[in-house]
């Protein structure tokens, strides 16, 4: 079965095409801290990665975090640049809490 997103009834990332997202992985692994912080999310990064042949608008939004201590990502949210604005602050609070039972005990 194939698992992605769709904009506008185009598959724009799917698992079967792992190589942009295996290269997204590999680079956030090397550069964690490359995401700008989310203010009030306690630690949430985002960035945005365009991917080749889909245009200047045709990118993802990665939101993630980056357990230091454990030096674990986790990626929260992939979607087009298109499909969602900036999380609410709602999004965040609820990210935030889930972040820090899972690695705050919290």
């Amino acid at each position: 079965m194939r698992k992605g997103w769709r904009n506008e009834g185009k598959w724009v990332c799917t698992v079967d095409n792992t190589a942009p997202m295996a290269y997204l992985c590999s680079e956030l692994i090397r550069r964690p801290a490359a995401g700008n912080l989310i203010p009030g999310s306690g630690g949430l990064r985002k960035i945005r990665w365009s991917l080749k042949g889909h245009g200047k608008r045709g990118g993802v939004r990665v939101i993630y975090y980056w357990a230091v201590m454990r030096n674990h990502l986790r990626m929260l949210f992939i979607d087009p640049k298109n499909v969602r604005d900036d999380l609410s602050p709602h999004q965040v609070k609820t990210l935030k809490r889930i972040i820090e039972e899972e690695y705050h005990g919290q």
